[in-house]
């Protein structure tokens, strides 16, 4: 049984499914680890997440939009997240729209899913998550303190350090800078959330810290599946698929 990750996907369902078959996935002898980011800034964030939480052997965790998703499904959205949501940037009006268009049973069903999808994972010697881990946290934690924890699971309070690690760029950014990180966990981090758009468009590689997510809505850029145990990766090459901006 395969181990693979997929970075953000954002909607492009065509993208996805398309990646999928250059991995020769199989949904029935695969595991599949999404990083999260499953909506906005795309057409197709329903299908996307009526895929992903349909599989068999599919263990995502939450991105920093899949966060917004499930506090709007639980009502517990504040008002400047939600205006920060479905601003131009953050690209959530796609999702907003096809989302009110869904049942009250849909919708039940995806918020539940969302509140019981871990933040982060452990696979082996690997930490999967969708920001990333600042070092303030990983010193004042061991890697268990996080691991399988959903938003079922924590108070309020821990719900701001889950929140800095769905948006944490700091471990990406400081590991392009140095060679060696000398990390306070041993793990490696496999992570998402910020785009590499190289000229190579390929995913970044390091000893210590992965990210796989290659811009899956840009127009120049792809969505990246790779084996976690070989590092073999496919990447997309259909066009994006575009989505109207909100009015």
């Amino acid at each position: 049984m395969r181990r693979l990750v997929i970075g953000d996907i954002h909607g492009q369902f065509e993208r996805m499914q398309e990646v999928l078959k250059l991995s020769s996935f199989d949904p029935e002898k695969d595991m599949l680890f999404p990083l999260g980011d499953f909506c906005d800034r795309g057409p197709k964030p329903i299908e996307v997440l009526n895929y992903i939480y349909s599989l068999p052997y599919c263990y995502p965790v939450l991105g920093n939009h899949d966060m917004y998703l499930m506090e709007y499904l639980t009502h517990t959205i504040p008002s400047f997240r939600l205006t920060s949501w479905i601003s131009k940037n953050n690209g959530g009006w796609s999702t907003l729209r096809k989302v009110d268009d869904e049942s009250y049973e849909w919708k039940r069903k995806v918020a539940n899913r969302l509140l019981s999808t871990p933040f982060v994972r452990k696979v082996d010697d690997n930490i999967i998550v969708h920001g990333g881990i600042n070092r303030e946290l990983m010193e004042n934690h061991t890697p268990e303190y996080f691991i399988n924890k959903t938003r079922n699971d924590i108070s309020d309070k821990e719900y701001l350090d889950y929140d800095e690690i769905v948006w944490d760029r700091s471990l990406i950014y400081e590991s392009m800078e140095k060679e060696e990180l000398s990390l306070p966990w041993k793990e490696r981090i496999i992570l998402g959330h910020t785009p590499i758009l190289s000229n190579e468009k390929k995913p970044y590689i390091s000893s210590q810290v992965i990210d796989v997510d290659t811009g899956s809505f840009v127009p120049t850029g792809s969505i990246t599946v790779m084996d976690i145990d070989t590092l073999q990766y496919w990447q997309s090459t259909l066009p994006v698929e575009p989505v109207s901006e909100a009015i």
